[in-house]
């Protein structure tokens, strides 16, 4: 009996077998009074009562419920067929709350999907009018379920019936639990009220009918069975069944449009197929703060194939710590929870659930050294268990930022195990994940950047990250109350260098999206500057000048974006060439412009992570200077503006 208790992939632990959910059949049953509705359609002219309807390429087929119109504009060559069929998949892609489309030939069939009794009102291409009688009665957030056997604390239940089972709470997702006090409940978590009461499936609702639910058999786990309902991003249909996880990920855009705000938009592919209201998109935006600079350089080259690389003396890469959490068992009665031989002490990490049954003569610690004894020995993929005393302690094996979601027996609280977030690091256009404090193990390419070769001196940046949330409520991918999401994160001196994102719907989170290789990008980066301007003019005609302007200093440390110079009147026999320095660089030039001989524009400077002095920013206060160092030798040139974008 206890491999029923103890087997990680078995969906909910304490079900032994039978007790499967199923929706009610409410729906798609004609009345004696109404039943399906059907519309003829055609693809060429036909005449009806008299009257000549011109049906050619480009005519709007439609049809109306209670309202609501859905659309499909007649192509060159379309059978009746295409038409119906692009109808139907309209008015079933956007989840219609009245009405589920069939069709067959030139027939679009209507049946009813509520069942409040009420009458929709139908129209079809302007031809055909009817009503649609909806069911009445029945209990539609009410599933019913088969015989089986169960062990909730401990105790065996096996009716001889099938059970009637509560009314499910509208709009939301439910478990089903068995208590052995209390009988049948809904909660709105995966946790019972009380520990080891069965969880025997869940529901998810609108607000009046059953729209998914989850559907087990012994050995399989869980699978979800879709009954009705809106559609919106894809789920999984492997040969299993739905596992419940969206096969679509968003597609993340990003722009700038004012000073210091990165802009977002968010969109999915014309291949995304309506399964469940989006209820959010996020995105995960991993980025340098140009402002603080590099961290370090590289003390020696690297190749594209090193796992190690080289810091000057002293140097070192901040490694993010796992942080861990700890859950106390006992061999005794604590507060409301009965503990004694024959109790079945648990911890779930996940999805996976490991048990012990207490033994006479077990202690506190022997039972925690069999909890993590279990653990450990089934390899678990989320967490490694230590034991002191009568104290489980778990520490995150994942890396990816994420949290798992933790329950014990024995009265403890549930807890949240969050997985250490990478330590990730910017050289080139690169990024690596630091093992390491030394940099003696790095993980190459992450975030589908490439691994590179790399040079002596070659700027390391730590990356930090951000999250943006971008609720949706539920909206229908590809109806008309789609609001094509977007978000808008301030970033002031700040470079994108990689992004995660997804989408959430009521199945859970799609598969992430990892986008980098931006466009526009400068040094492996989209760069978001700080906004503003320095102006560098030397009036009148030009000569060969140290200092020509002095002292132009900011307010505020800013990123540089790109530097350019013009002239109003062209360098003749020779090009003008002049620098800008910032105060501290030695005498270095920040940047060197060449007009060159008969023009008035410069090069434009665009500013890279191999900079001649930092590169990247000036200083507050710092002082920006303009030389001139060589002229037009028939004529030099006359009033040179130098401007540099912040």
């Amino acid at each position: 009996m206890a491999v029923y208790f103890a087997a990680p992939m078995f969906a909910r632990a304490g079900v032994i077998a039978g007790f499967v959910l199923e929706a009610p059949v409410y729906w798609g049953v004609p009345e004696p009074v109404g039943g399906p509705v059907s519309f003829t359609y055609y693809n060429a002219d036909v005449t009806l009562s008299g009257y000549t309807w011109h049906i050619y390429t480009g005519f709007v087929h439609w049809v109306s419920i209670a309202g609501r119109v859905y659309q499909y504009v007649q192509q060159a060559g379309d059978s009746v067929g295409t038409i119906t069929a692009a109808l139907a998949t309209a008015v079933n892609g956007a989840g219609d709350p009245d009405a589920v489309a069939t069709h067959s030939g030139t027939q679009l069939t209507l049946t009813a999907r509520r069942n409040t009794g009420a009458v929709t009102a139908l129209l079809a291409d302007g031809m055909w009018s009817g009503t649609l009688t909806q069911l009445a009665g029945g209990t539609p957030l009410t599933p019913t379920i088969s015989k089986g056997v169960l062990f909730a604390q401990g105790t065996m239940y096996r009716p001889g019936t099938a059970p009637a089972l509560p009314a499910a709470p509208a709009n939301q997702q439910s478990w089903l639990f068995y208590s052995t006090t209390s009988g049948w409940y809904w909660r709105n978590v995966p946790t019972p009220t009380v520990s080891d009461d069965a969880c025997v499936g869940w529901v998810v609702t609108n607000a009046s009918t059953i729209v998914a639910l989850s559907s087990r058999r012994i050995g399989t786990g869980e699978e979800a069975v879709i009954t009705a309902g809106p559609r919106a991003i894809s789920v999984d249909t492997a040969a299993s069944g739905d596992t419940g996880v969206s096969t679509e990920a968003p597609y993340l855009g990003v722009a700038v449009s004012r000073p210091g705000v990165l802009d977002l938009g968010i969109s999915f592919s014309g291949t995304a197929v309506n399964v469940a209201g989006v209820y959010s998109v996020t995105a995960m935006l991993h980025y340098i703060d140009e402002l603080v600079g590099p961290i370090n350089g590289l003390a020696a080259g690297m190749t594209s194939g090193a796992t190690s690389l080289t810091l000057p003396t002293g140097g070192s890469l901040p490694v993010a710590s796992p942080q861990s959490i700890s859950f106390t068992y006992s061999n005794v009665t604590v507060g409301l929870v009965t503990i004694g031989p024959g109790y079945v002490h648990n911890l779930t990490i996940g999805a996976a659930r490991y048990n012990y049954v207490q033994e006479p003569g077990d202690t506190s610690a022997a039972i925690a050294a069999a909890i993590a004894a279990a653990v450990n020995a089934a390899v678990d993929v989320n967490a490694l268990a230590t034991v002191t005393g009568a104290v489980v302690t778990l520490t995150p094996l994942g890396s990816g930022g994420g949290v798992v979601s933790c329950t014990a027996s024995d009265g403890n609280a549930a807890q949240s195990l969050y997985e250490t977030q990478p330590s990730y690091y910017l050289i080139g256009s690169e990024l690596i994940e630091a093992q390491a404090t030394n940099g003696s193990a790095i993980a190459r390419g992450c975030l589908g950047t490439t691994a590179a070769a790399h040079a002596l001196g070659d700027y390391i940046w730590q990356v930090q990250a951000v999250g943006r949330f971008i609720p949706l409520n539920g909206l229908l991918l590809g109806t008309t109350a789609w609001p094509d999401p977007a978000d808008a994160a301030p970033f002031r001196g700040l470079g994108l260098v990689a992004a995660e994102v997804w989408a959430t719907n009521e199945f859970g989170d799609s598969p992430v999206r990892e986008v980098t290789g931006f466009t526009s990008t400068i040094g492996g980066r989209f760069r978001v500057g700080c906004g503003g301007q320095i102006s560098l003019v030397a009036d009148g005609v030009l000569g060969v000048e140290s200092g020509a302007v002095t002292q132009a200093t900011l307010q505020q440390t800013s990123s540089v974006q790109r530097i350019f110079a013009t002239v109003n009147l062209a360098p003749v026999g020779a090009d003008l060439v002049c620098k800008v320095y910032v105060a501290g660089s030695g005498h270095i030039p920040f940047a060197v412009l060449t007009i060159p001989d008969g023009t008035t524009l410069s090069n434009v400077v665009d500013i890279t992570t191999t900079p001649s002095v930092d590169g990247l920013v000036i200083g507050a206060g710092a002082a920006v200077s303009l030389d001139v160092a060589q002229v037009g030798s028939t004529f030099p040139g006359e009033r040179l503006v130098v401007t540099v974008l912040l």
